[in-house]
């Protein structure tokens, strides 16, 4: 197998930023030299060189590469609440080079906290995908809604309960082309193109027998309190719903998860001259210092989520790293 980790990371010009930081928090402690391949929804030239250049300002070893997306052809696989690049998944096979075997796929909004050659190291020949399995908030049922339009479809899913996040995952490209996999992709997309959320609904059942879950502790959502994981371990961060550089719900804290996002991106700002609007993703030092403040009291009170469930619900990442 190679000893070069491919990465790809589906962006817009909106997403270039955060598809950055996401790479660089995946080469800056790499074992194995990286990769970055960037499914291009339309990021500037300006942009693309920034990109490239706080990626590849860790180490020599490291590159980036850009691939072309066709977005009028993403566009008509579905609309839900994300860009239409993450479409580009169900075509991977396709948009990277021949001899890339295998890939990890991953959103702009995860954040590796230790060594991706760990993760790139579980890659087993006998799957399509390795990917991490989909981690509700609580209390609300499991993927219902989901798992209620396979049902209303006459589709069966197999295991409700192994159903996966394609946020992080591992993809055996090599098997995706001998087993058609991406014409599978697009046939399931002609006969049903009302799925809630088209790349993960189709890959959960084109894949259901051809998956095995990543252990826990890669793409974990960051919110999710149900998870029994020890986040001072490395492994990958998922922000689903919780971007740590939008603190704009009350319930948004500056968790220690999101504190480290913000130390990396950083560094990233200084290498492109680029920051996101606001102090730290809130709208200025008071509105941090409060939710920061806010973060640390109920990292030692955990009592308090405890008072109602609707508290366990909504304050995300609550428990901290340590």
């Amino acid at each position: 197998m190679s000893d070069t980790i491919h990465i790809a990371i589906p962006s817009d010009d909106a997403y270039w930023f955060y598809a950055a930081v996401a790479a660089a928090s995946a080469v800056r402690t790499s074992s194995l030299p990286v990769q970055v391949h960037v499914l291009d929804g339309g990021i500037t030239g300006e942009h693309r060189e920034s990109l490239k250049g706080a990626v590849c300002g860790f180490a020599s070893c490291h590159d980036v590469s850009f691939h072309a997306l066709d977005m009028e052809r993403l566009k008509g696989c579905g609309n839900w609440h994300g860009s239409p690049v993450a479409y580009s998944r169900l075509f991977l096979s396709e948009l990277l080079p021949d001899d890339v075997d295998w890939v990890v796929s991953a959103d702009a909004d995860v954040f590796f906290r230790g060594d991706v050659a760990d993760l790139w190291k579980m890659r087993d020949g006998t799957v399509s995908i390795q990917p991490s399995r989909d981690c509700p908030l609580p209390p609300q049922p499991y993927n219902l809604a989901h798992v209620a339009w396979y049902e209303e479809n006459g589709l069966r899913l197999e295991c409700k309960d192994e159903y996966f996040c394609d946020g992080l995952c591992l993809v055996n490209l090599k098997k995706w082309r001998q087993e058609n996999v991406q014409e599978l992709n697009a046939e399931f997309m002609r006969l049903h193109g009302d799925c809630p959320a088209a790349d993960q609904t189709v890959l959960n059942y084109v894949l259901q027998n051809d998956k095995k879950l990543l252990p826990r502790g890669w793409g974990v959502f960051s919110g999710d309190e149900n998870a029994d994981i020890d986040w001072s371990k490395p492994g990958c961060v998922h922000f689903v719903e919780d971007p740590p550089w939008r603190r704009w719900k009350c319930t948004h804290l500056m968790s220690d998860l999101v504190m480290e996002w913000w130390r990396l991106a950083e560094s990233v700002s200084a290498a492109t001259g680029f920051s996101p609007d606001g102090f730290c993703g809130c709208s200025n030092r008071l509105d941090y210092c409060w939710r920061r403040m806010a973060f640390k009291f109920l990292k030692r009170n955990q009592w308090v989520l405890r008072l109602h469930p609707r508290l366990w619900l909504h304050l995300r990442s609550t428990r901290g790293v340590a």
